[in-house]
């Protein structure tokens, strides 16, 4: 009886062991770390300074967790900001603290970002460190404080906090605190978990405080829109428009543009002869764009990272940053007789409306109607781009500076079309079963910025190999034997290439039947295609998808079938396709002349949003398969 009740208990806390498991199981389901508290403090001045003070106890789940937090990074800009992390340790499971040695275990760097665009600032660093001997189930446990000395924009407060991590948020609490006389807007969006909120007055000040719950993970998805897009986040602030910040940025650049008198000389000489205002902006913007390099020394004394240089300065050293070069753009429009401004822009983002919170990260130019509506956006960035507005730079939030203020919008998409590729082939069939023929390609848009960007970095030979390489990928065993190709330096004219080719092995005999595989029958046609179409490559999906781009391609084929006319007695052509939804179009057409006798292929195809909403990703998904499943299809021929 003793054996049977013991076994019975045993039994049962090994049960009640398994539904515990089960539950957190469940609870932390596909996590790796969790965040099981954080409280934060903001304390606010009148000038906009302020106090942050982070206490975080982020809980490691298992071995991919430990990969991901053993390295804790803390970003910094002393040009506005002092640092320090006060504590780091880690609490074993048992209760035990253990304190990191932060001065052994760490090392400043300087940000990715910075080192990708080019740009140097002494001023802008991470602080990296590592948490030695850290083992699944411990808790990283740090304070830092973050004492903001100088605002951006003076006497405002602003902010976002995203509350939703890809990790689970067990509780985070947050408190602002600010002078009694500031107004604070705020806004919770794609609220989740549990959320209670008090605001407390006292005689000088002001007190918000927020506590969040069981907040979530957010797994992300490939290629989804910015992270913080679709997750919980919490907007602030005291600025009440956007036109304020208008303002605010135009009052910083404007006494930057005094034009000298080798900057006049030197817009007089570049419009003289030029017919047409867009000829005499081009004229200056490639100036801009090709002559004064993209290089980034930060050396502003009062808003670092937003105030420009001189446009003297910039001129003189014929380099700068993106809001240099901008500011000297906008200079030497306005004495070729334009409305021109400085624009700020979230590139690759979509700032939320409701709450001003200026989170620009570029800068480029404007040419105005006299209402201060902008006809044309232009970027001086790129150095290789024909166009005045890149597509990297479309669908993003912008501000125009101006002294009345202006409103937030979003950069026009560009239409598919604009960013086309040609593609156009004349070839024979052979009695032996290879084609012959010439190939040629023009480039519109964007794809003609690609190919440009990607040729001037290379030598003349290198540029042929990766045309010819461009042209092989498309079939297998076509051998391109002649390419030739217009000058990707010259932006008078959209970059083309052109060149001769044989293909073996695009037939197949059965019996009475050839089977024929022509040139245009390739499933990534273009240049963008497999780079973009890619990006869509889950089943279904919860978030947005980010392709970026428009474009289209066009291929037509045109295929003498002079070698076989005597032997064909019936020839069998794919279907015409004619496929279209919000998202895509695609059709392709087939015709055969017996006189001639000549073979035509028409295919197009055409992406027309740079975003995807994930009720609307089965377009592309269905698009995709009918396309796969008409290039799998070839032209059959029944032989007399």
């Amino acid at each position: 009886m003793r054996k049977r009740y013991l076994f019975f208990l045993i039994f049962f806390c090994i049960l009640l062991l398994l539904l515990s498991a089960d539950v957190r199981a469940d609870r932390y389901l596909g996590a790796h770390l969790v965040l099981k508290k954080e409280s934060e403090i903001l304390t606010y001045f009148k000038d906009g300074s302020y106090v942050n003070e982070d206490e975080v106890f982020l809980l490691v789940l298992d071995q991919q967790g430990k990969l991901e937090a053993q390295i804790q990074s803390f970003y910094i800009n002393k040009h506005y900001c002092r640092f320090e992390l006060k504590l780091l340790e880690v609490i074993k499971p048992d209760g035990k603290k253990v304190k990191i040695d932060i001065h052994k275990n760490s090392r400043w760097e300087a940000p990715a970002s910075d080192v990708e665009m080019n740009i140097y600032d002494p001023n802008t660093k991470v602080l990296k460190v590592f948490v030695p001997d850290l083992q699944p189930m411990d808790i990283i446990h740090y304070k830092v404080q973050r004492k903001v000395f100088k605002p951006i924009i003076a006497g405002q407060i602003y902010g976002m906090i995203v509350l939703q991590q890809d990790f689970p948020v067990d509780l985070y609490s947050l408190k602002i605190i600010l002078p009694k006389d500031k107004k604070l807007h705020f806004l919770i969006k794609e609220k989740k978990g549990k959320i209670s909120f008090k605001k407390l007055l006292s005689k000088d000040k002001k007190e918000y405080i927020w506590r969040f719950e069981k907040i979530p993970m957010l797994v992300p998805e490939p290629n989804m829109v910015p992270f913080h897009r679709v997750a919980m986040r919490l907007l602030f602030s005291t600025l009440s428009s956007w036109q304020q910040v208008s303002k605010w940025y135009f009052n910083l650049v404007e006494p930057k543009l005094k034009p000298t008198p080798a900057i006049k000389k030197k817009v007089s000489e570049l419009i003289l002869g030029r017919k047409g205002e867009l000829q005499k902006i081009k004229a200056l913007f490639y100036f801009v764009a090709q002559k004064i390099r993209y290089l980034g020394i930060t050396a502003e004394s009062y808003r670092p990272g937003f105030e420009p240089h001189d446009v003297s300065m910039t001129f003189t050293r014929k380099y700068g940053v993106c809001r240099d070069k901008a500011a000297l753009l906008v200079c030497m429009l306005r004495l070729a007789g334009f409305r021109a401004a400085p624009v700020l822009i979230s590139m690759g983002n979509k700032l939320d409306k409701e709450v001003v919170v200026p989170y620009f990260n570029h800068a480029i130019a404007a040419v105005l109607d006299d209402e201060g509506n902008p006809i044309y956006f232009l970027d001086p960035t790129s150095e290789t781009s024909k166009q005045l507005l890149p597509d990297y730079d479309r669908n993003s939030s912008y501000l125009i500076a101006d002294k009345r203020g202006s409103d937030l919008g979003v950069t026009p998409s560009n239409v598919p079309e604009k960013n086309l590729i040609v593609i156009k082939i004349k070839d024979r069939l052979k009695k032996n079963g290879e084609i012959e023929g010439s190939i040629s390609v023009q480039s519109f848009g964007f794809v003609d910025t690609v190919f440009r960007s990607i040729l001037l970095n290379k030598s003349f030979e290198e540029q042929k190999r990766f045309l010819i390489r461009f042209l092989e990928g498309k079939r297998k065993s076509l051998r391109v034997e002649e390419i030739h190709f217009s000058d990707p330096e010259n932006r008078n004219i959209s970059f083309r290439f052109w060149g001769k080719f044989k293909v073996n092995n695009s037939v197949s005999f059965l019996k009475d039947r050839i089977f024929l595989w022509p040139v245009s029958a390739s499933k990534y046609p273009g240049l963008l295609d497999h780079w973009i179409l890619n990006k869509a490559n889950l089943i279904k999906r919860k978030y947005p998808l980010r392709f970026g781009y428009v474009f289209a391609d066009m291929w037509t084929e045109e295929m003498d079938l002079s070698a076989i006319k005597d032997k064909i007695r019936e020839l069998h052509l794919p279907v015409n396709l004619n496929k279209e939804n919000e998202i895509c179009t695609f059709y392709s057409s087939f015709s055969f002349s017996p006189e001639k006798p000549v073979l035509r292929i028409n295919r197009f195809f055409s992406l027309r949003k740079p975003e995807v909403p994930a009720e609307q990703y089965p377009f592309v998904t269905r698009l995709q398969h009918d396309i796969k499943y008409e290039y799998l299809f070839p032209i059959m021929i029944i032989r007399r």
